[in-house]
């Protein structure tokens, strides 16, 4: 979703420690041109966030961090930003990690049940070809009854 926060490379690889050999490498399309840009607010700090989501996604998401960080800042007054910043990211961590189990678990419900799909038309085709050979069979048997009533008195 978020691309850049308005930091430059140098700055992006410098606060995250990575070393200078790296600094030209790919670092997620930050130097992509990206779509939308948009300002916000996160925990009492501007940022400015470039994306190919759309702004109001962009604005949706950073209005969830900062009301979980608010909400985390105010039921611990005595963390600091770090440890504010570090809880609402294990959070939000801990809500992808069950969203993601959530999907796993319904992925699997959905292939057992397209397997069950799959072998029931399988089963259906099946059937289907076995009633149109007793159809034939059937319409044969009446042609041999009706040859056999012309040509007997």
């Amino acid at each position: 979703m978020v691309q850049n926060c308005g930091e430059t490379r140098q700055e992006f690889c410098n606060s995250r420690r990575i070393p200078p050999e790296y600094h030209e490498g790919d670092l997620g399309g930050m130097d992509e041109p990206t779509h939308n840009r948009v300002r916000v607010l996160i925990h009492n700090t501007e940022y400015t966030l470039r994306g190919d989501a759309s702004e109001g996604h962009m604005r949706r998401t950073a209005q969830r961090v900062d009301e979980l960080m608010n909400g985390i800042a105010s039921a611990h007054v005595r963390l600091d930003e770090r440890q504010v910043a570090v809880l609402a990211a294990l959070n939000l961590a801990d809500d992808l990690e069950r969203l993601q189990e959530q999907h796993d678990l319904l992925q699997r419900r959905h292939d057992q049940t397209q397997a069950r799909y799959d072998e029931a038309q399988r089963r259906s085709d099946e059937l289907q070809r076995q009633l149109d050979s007793l159809q034939s069979q059937y319409n044969d048997l009446l042609g041999l009854l009706d040859e056999q009533t012309r040509v007997s008195p």
